[in-house]
């Protein structure tokens, strides 16, 4: 019975096999802009917003009477 050789296998350079990937972008990554900025405020709070402003406009000005 013949023996047979074992092959000692090559390590590889990492660099050979990466696949290269595109660059980051870098303004994603700023721990600045992930604070994110101020959310919309729903239609309902828009809606009550406005009927508040119109009565208290109203009541500023005294040309409306209003119950309540």
């Amino acid at each position: 019975m013949a023996k047979s050789k074992k092959r000692k296998s090559k390590k590889r350079n990492s660099r050979e096999t990466a696949v290269m990937r595109a660059p980051r972008n870098p303004l994603a990554l700023n721990p600045l802009m992930r604070r994110g900025g101020a959310h919309q405020q729903s239609n309902s709070a828009q809606r009550a917003a406005a009927r508040r402003e119109v009565k208290q406009m109203a009541r500023d000005s005294g040309y409306f009477i209003l119950s309540h």
